[in-house]
């Protein structure tokens, strides 16, 4: 059985373009995936943000400085107090997705096997990923619990 046998299929998404204020709007929708897909204008996948990208928002360094700063073993490491920091209300309409998202996008093909997926979200470490065509394009989205479900229809207890 492959990945697009079991996968969903209907997952929300959002585009580089769309706002930091649109994003938090519809952001309720992605409350179970710990991600939201990041696509261009033809469904290729290119990006992620999660809740780090979100709260990455508040530094004033910017995201792509913090990581560096972060890779630096004698640099202090404090969390962002998001309490705290002096966002501007314009924030809202001037940084789009395309500013803060993750381009490291941990992605399975839907033709891979569910063996080989369970095998590798438990090598990852995470309960679920996004899946993409042979173009990269995304279709959907798989997690464990998909996989193990399957397995117990396979064995007729579903």
């Amino acid at each position: 059985m492959k990945i697009k046998d079991i996968m969903l299929t209907d997952v929300d998404y959002v585009m580089r373009s769309t706002t930091l204020s649109q994003l938090l709007k519809i952001y309720d929708r992605f409350h179970s995936l710990p991600i939201v897909p990041v696509v261009d204008e033809n469904k290729y996948l290119v990006g992620h943000v999660s809740i780090a990208d979100l709260i990455g928002v508040f530094s004033p360094t910017g995201q792509d400085l913090r990581r560096i700063l972060a890779s630096l073993p004698f640099v202090e490491h404090g969390e962002e107090d998001i309490f705290e920091s002096d966002i501007p209300p314009e924030m809202g309409f001037l940084a789009v997705v395309d500013d803060f998202m993750n381009r490291n996008v941990v992605a399975l093909p839907e033709e891979m096997s569910i063996k080989n997926a369970y095998r590798e979200l438990n090598k990852l470490s995470m309960e679920k990923t996004l899946v993409v065509n042979k173009n990269n394009q995304l279709v959907g989205i798989i997690g464990v619990f998909d996989i193990i479900r399957a397995v117990f229809r396979e064995k007729g207890i579903l």
